[in-house]
């Protein structure tokens, strides 16, 4: 019997479709430990079959709602989540990613934690990768203290996704909503944001939830499709602008964000040959003067020459060499570290605080 209270803490989980691996979602919610929460499942366009699926599964259960994103707002999971934040009344909340699975005890867990912490605004824990099952791979997300997580994003090294972090509601408030119109990163750009406005937070040593990595309908598999490569253009520009905002654009962060769109407009002109493109990508290199004039220009040939194959974009060790910063983006070296490292499922220790900047 679920106790009649105010929920302590929102789980905002978006979907589109996916009803297997939503239904997966939804038993580890109720599995929980902790009874006053609640979840807003918000569908973003799913078929009616979806709908009257998920509808049966939930009936009993009246800690889940069923919303949809409204229609004059842009398709895609950030829309969903903007919705389903702006639904609860919840002090503290958590975005789970619709294959993505929480332990019995995350939610007590993160809300003893918070509750804990009154001065921190986020609290991120790890969690561990699976396939088809939790435990079948065995490693960490990531590793949550390999660097500072700022560079580390920067650097696509992405320390924590989506469903890591126990947000304060007021906080993601202040903070503002997730990017709707992004086809892809929209977490990473989030996240940056996050490190960039000065909100404070802390790394629990705990894995908690269960990050699916291999299906059919993962985003990953989309990666390289041509509108979500155009998309990275107003994604690194935001990042770029957060940066200016927040006091944060060092130097060393300039070369990395530089470096990725340098990276992907390669990667766009090699893959699609669509000039136009590849070089809106690298736009923002020289709309927020992350680097010199002469970097950019050699940037934009070798772009050109991607798109016109004459190069092999940033497979072409020509151009890793004349632009050694390739070499550090994409590697996820806090990823390589975490795969060689015991396995930290019932490590526990003390939250690390830090401020971001």
């Amino acid at each position: 019997m679920v106790v009649a209270t105010s929920p302590a803490i929102a789980v905002v989980v978006p979907f589109k479709d996916r009803l297997a691996l939503l239904r997966e979602a939804v038993a580890s919610l109720q599995a929980q430990t902790l009874t006053h929460w609640e979840a807003l499942l918000v569908d973003d366009a799913s078929h009616s079959a979806t709908l009257a699926g998920l509808r049966e599964l939930i009936a009993d259960e009246p800690r889940f709602k069923l919303l949809a994103t409204a229609p004059d707002r842009p398709a895609g999971a950030c829309s969903a989540r903007n919705a389903g934040l702006g639904a609860t009344r919840a002090p503290l909340v958590v975005f789970l990613d619709s294959d993505d699975l929480l332990q019995p005890w995350a939610l007590d867990s993160r809300v003893a934690a918070m509750t804990a912490a009154p001065g921190l605004d986020y609290i991120v824990h790890d969690g561990e990768v699976f396939d088809s099952e939790p435990g079948d791979v065995g490693v960490p997300w990531n590793t949550l203290d390999a660097g500072d997580p700022l560079d580390r994003f920067l650097a696509a090294d992405t320390p924590w996704q989506t469903s890591g972090p126990t947000w304060r509601a007021a906080a993601v408030a202040r903070l503002g909503p997730w990017p709707e119109g992004a086809a892809s990163w929209q977490d990473w750009e989030f996240h940056i944001r996050a490190l960039c406005s000065g909100l404070r937070f802390g790394l629990a040593p705990q894995q908690d939830y269960s990050h699916r990595r291999v299906h059919a309908d993962a985003m990953r598999s989309r990666h390289d499709d041509l509108p979500v490569l155009a998309s990275r253009a107003g994604t690194f520009a935001r990042v770029a602008a957060a940066l200016q905002a927040g006091g944060c654009a060092t130097d060393a962060r300039q070369e990395l964000l530089a470096g990725l769109c340098l990276r992907f407009a390669l990667r766009c002109g090699r893959l699609h040959h669509d000039l136009s493109a590849a070089l809106e990508i690298l736009a923002p290199v020289s709309a927020a003067a992350l680097t010199d004039a002469a970097w950019f220009a050699a940037a934009r040939q070798a772009v050109i020459d991607a798109a016109n194959g004459r190069n092999q974009g940033e497979l072409d060790a020509s151009i890793t060499n004349a632009f050694p910063i390739l070499n550090g983006l994409c590697n996820s070296p806090g990823r390589k570290l975490a795969r060689h490292a015991p396995n930290l499922r019932t490590q526990t220790g003390a939250i690390v605080t830090a401020a971001s900047r």
